[in-house]
This record gives structure tokens, sequence and C-alpha cells, in this order.
């Protein structure tokens, strides 16, 4: 064959393998889950024809939920009901991420994905990627094998309540944790990114590591952030608690991916500014109950910092830190 349609996953057959199984494998879990539904409302066969003429997998698995939960509620394993379906929605969050998403590789940097749907929402068609190896895969395929043994373990348990069988000898599944989707995007960018792209990449992982997103396509940061509502701040406080990634933790990211030496401090007017967002081409990382922006500005030779006043939609420039 001339024309390889994947040659990424020429490049890196272990993990193409491996994404393979698990996109192959998912209609498994769907059938099982979808006869569990059949056994638990006693419609057999014609509850699996009904569901399979549904054409979405998303919405068939729904409607299985619906149909089965009030049985196995009223028969006393509602818990392991719940953590089975807690296993089947991040299996096909998995699964759904592979199949609808194009490749990009780099011998030394690994294999990334990205999907253009995403895409589609930005400005300019900038592609979110994210890094998996061989490692994080095999921990995704045996979250599938997982999520099997706990839909055959309710299966049976359903079994015996109903009267179908006596007793079965399938063991109660430990409930796993949640594989994770991808590595750790901050830890890994894409080489062929240009300086803004990388810039870009990077608050994009940090936002989805310490806060809310907030979109500036035009890049007037005073005149949208002017037209924002005030954040109440308990809240604004409570998610900070969900990042735990310091002022420190940010520029050292930012210097270890782009190879520029980055300052060591921010000054202001000799002050050292513990607390802020991270704002880099309208995307936003909020670190702690504070209101100050570093706005990466176009310029690849400083970092200009601001604070904001969210009484009264004021900003002003309060240091400068060079160097970048």
């Amino acid at each position: 064959m001339i024309f390889r349609p994947n040659p990424a996953f020429d490049r890196f057959t272990a993990e193409g393998a491996l994404v393979g199984r698990m996109l192959s494998s998912f209609g498994e879990i769907e059938v099982s889950l979808c006869r569990n539904a059949a056994q638990a409302t006693l419609l057999g066969d014609t509850l699996m024809k009904a569901l399979y003429a549904i054409r979405t997998t998303s919405t068939r698995i729904e409607t299985a939920h619906r149909l089965m939960q009030p049985y196995f509620k009223q028969h006393g394993i509602l818990d392991d009901y719940q953590n089975t379906m807690d296993t089947v929605w991040h299996c096909l969050k998995i699964r759904n991420q592979y199949a609808h998403c194009n490749w990009g590789d780099n011998l030394t940097a690994g294999l990334f994905f990205a999907d253009l749907q995403v895409s589609a929402d930005s400005d300019n068609f900038s592609h979110t990627w994210r890094h998996v190896d061989v490692p994080l895969l095999e921990q995704q395929f045996t979250y599938f094998g997982w999520t099997m043994e706990m839909i055959e373990f309710t299966h049976h348990e359903m079994g015996v309540k109903m009267g179908h069988i006596q007793s079965h000898v399938w063991p109660r599944p430990k409930v796993p944790a949640p594989a994770p989707l991808h590595n750790p995007p901050y830890e890994h960018v894409p080489p062929w990114l240009s300086e803004d792209e990388k810039a870009l990449h990077l608050a994009r992982a940090l936002a989805s590591q310490g806060g809310p997103r907030h979109r500036h396509p035009d890049n007037r940061l005073s005149t949208r952030l002017g037209r924002r509502n005030t954040p109440d701040r308990k809240s604004s406080a409570e998610r900070a608690e969900r990042g735990s990634r310091t002022q420190k933790d940010v520029l050292i990211h930012l210097r270890n991916n782009s190879g520029r030496a980055s300052p060591s401090r921010i000054d202001r007017g000799g002050s050292h500014l513990n607390t802020m967002h991270l704002l880099c081409h309208g995307y936003n990382v909020q670190q702690n109950a504070c209101f100050c922006v570093l706005n990466w500005t176009r310029l690849k030779t400083c970092i200009i910092v601001h604070e904001v006043n969210t009484n009264h939609h004021n900003e002003q420039q309060v240091g400068v830190a060079h160097g970048w």
C-alpha cells in the first residue's frame, strides 16, 4: 500500500494497537449493559431491539439506564449499579475522544490527538493537543476490563435478587479510580507549534487545572472585563482551592516549555504578587481569590502584570517582568 491512512500509528504501533482495542471493545461494554437492562425489566429481546433502534450510543445508554435504575433500587443493589454506570460513562468518554479525533506525532515528543470539533469553536481553528503513551493507554484499557467485571457482577446480583439463580461466585470488583483521559498537557507541548501556539497550549492546560476559562476573542482586556459580571468571591476562592498551582508553578511551566528564561519574580513596587489570574490569549487560570492578571502580550520580550479591581472594573499596570 502506498498511502498510509494514519502514519502516526505506523510510527507508534503499540499505542495504535491499544487505541484500536478500546474502540473495538466498547461495543461489548455497551451490549452487556443493555443486556442488564433487558434482564432487570423482564423485556428481553423486545427491549434489546428497541435500544439498538436508537442510533446514538450515548442516548442508547441513557435510555437503558433510565429503564433499569428503578429495578436495581427496588432490589437493594443501587450502589453497585451506580458505581457500574460511573465506569461505563467514563469508558464512553475515553472511547469518544479517540473515535472523533485526529492524530499528530513527533519521534521525540510522542503521540498527540486533537478533537477538531473543539477546534471549530476557537477563533482561528487552533487545536487542543493531548498526549498519550503506552502506560496511559494500558491503564485505560485495564479500566475497560474493570468496567466489564462490574457489569457482570451486577448482572449476577440481579439474577439472584430476581430468583433466576440461587447464588453466584462472581466477586464484587473493587471500584477503580477513573483512568486519566490523557497525560498532563502542561508537561507535553507539541514541538511543531509556534511560540504563540505553545503559549496558548500552556494557558489552556493550566486553565483546565486551576479554574474556568474566560474568552476574550478580540484581546481587549479592559473592555471585556468591564462587561463581565463581578465574580462571587467565595466561589472564586473555592475554585482556587481546587487548583494547586502557584504563581511560581505557572512561571516554571512556562519557562520549561518555552525554553526561555522566565523572571524569578514579578515586582509591584518591590513586593511579590503571590496570587493572580493567568490570562493568555483569552484563557484564564485562577490561582487564588485575588484579582490580578498576567497578560501575555504579543511582544515576546515581557509579561505585563495588571491588577483588576472587580468592584469598579478598573485596570492598571502594576509591573513589568522582562527576560521572557
